[in-house]
């Protein structure tokens, strides 16, 4: 009786946890919006190993939180059974089986959703040139020969980014779009990005470069095809 009233304390505690947890994370998300076609995958993979977490990590704690109290030593100079008397011995080795279990089985869906997100970067429908320097970004239009302070990217297309550096290492990072790619100077490295929801996003360098690291940012617009062409109809370039 004294077992079952404890397993109903600990599972009732911790499907609390669980629900309170779950209502809090869907309240109040914590990735921006999803507009690119690989932060679907990214949040898959991501949510996936929250939503596991929350029922392992509430039960954790409230098997901790009952331990704490349940079993209390009057006596400050006591010790507990060691490992080898322990009777909760094979509740021990089944929670290292378990975790081993979830650890593969995590790494390997991880592993799927990289690897569709890598075989989605061969093959693109454009190229962007996107040159970085202490602290500004600068995009260069190869169909268009135009260079611009921002970029500009049509909704549905998947787009290869062509990354330079000027002097330092820098990082382009657009939140909506998840992706990071580093930009190393005296190497070229690529990032292909398919935006899905038309909007106005922040690039911002998210490596350490400078005195102005902060303020290395630029403007994305996400714009149909029609907006984007007129983008370069009058020829300008910066």
């Amino acid at each position: 009786m004294k077992r079952l009233r404890a397993l109903v304390i600990v599972v009732g505690s911790a499907t609390i946890f669980s629900l309170g947890l779950g209502w809090l994370f869907n309240t109040y998300p914590m990735m921006p919006l999803a507009a690119s076609q690989e932060a679907v995958r990214v949040d898959r993979a991501f949510n996936g190993l929250l939503w596991l977490s929350i029922p392992i990590y509430s039960l954790v704690m409230a098997s901790l939180i009952y331990a704490l109290f349940a079993f209390k030593s009057s006596d400050d100079k006591a010790r507990g059974a060691n490992y080898e008397n322990s009777r909760g011995r094979w509740v021990e080795s089944l929670w290292l089986v378990v975790s081993l279990v979830l650890t593969l089985g995590l790494a390997g869906f991880g592993s799927y959703e990289l690897k569709h997100i890598l075989a989605d970067q061969k093959n693109a429908d454009m190229e962007i040139q996107v040159n970085a320097s202490q602290f500004s970004w600068e995009f260069f239009y190869p169909e268009h020969e135009a260079y611009k302070p921002q970029l500009y990217l049509p909704v549905n297309k998947k787009v290869r980014l062509i990354l330079k550096s000027a002097d330092v290492l820098h990082s382009f990072w657009v939140p909506e779009f998840r992706l990071k790619q580093d930009v190393l100077p005296n190497r070229v490295t690529q990032l292909v990005i398919t935006p899905t929801i038309k909007g106005d996003y922040q690039l911002r360098c998210s490596e350490l470069c400078g005195l102005d690291h902060t303020v290395m940012t630029a403007q994305v617009h996400v714009v149909d095809e029609e907006t984007y062409t007129q983008q370069f109809a009058e020829g300008d370039s910066w």
